[in-house]
């Protein structure tokens, strides 16, 4: 998708004409791209910890951590050149989004279609503290079930 079309998209047609920040958005574009093309130096993390369910399993418990980390390697397929550098491009562009916001927490999810079960949102790479919160892979980007 190209900046006009997102932006009209988007509802930000105003900035559409202005030089200024299409060029601000294609040094930032062009930055991204380049930190891409060497992210195979970003170091994977294969598991991390993720909040105990409550009972049921319907809720996340406010501040508690699960004794057994999530297993990114066996919910991928395990540990190969292809995972490797899927993981490495997005751990990359999480620390490029880090280094360059002022946000306290973002992650990278990705659809993941369960055997005989739902999809679910599988977190990718992350910066932050995780917080209890389902998302619906249904419902859209950030939206509470």
């Amino acid at each position: 998708m190209n900046l006009s079309t997102y932006l009209e998209r988007s509802g930000l047609q105003q900035y559409a004409a202005n030089p200024e920040f299409e060029q601000q958005v294609a040094a930032y574009a062009a930055e991204l791209k380049l930190t891409l093309a060497q992210s195979g130096a970003a170091e994977v993390q294969w598991q991390y910890q993720v909040p105990e369910l409550g009972e049921g399993g319907a809720c996340s418990l406010f501040g508690q951590l699960a004794a057994q980390p999530f297993d990114l390697a066996s919910a991928l397929g395990g540990v190969n050149a292809q995972n490797t550098q899927m993981l490495q491009q997005v751990t990359a562009l999480v620390a490029f989004y880090q280094a360059r916001s002022a946000s306290h927490w973002f992650g990278v999810y990705r659809k993941q279609q369960r055997a005989g079960a739902d999809a679910v949102l599988m977190k990718l790479a992350y910066f932050g503290r995780c917080i209890p919160r389902r998302i619906s892979t249904d419902a859209g980007i950030c939206s509470d079930q």
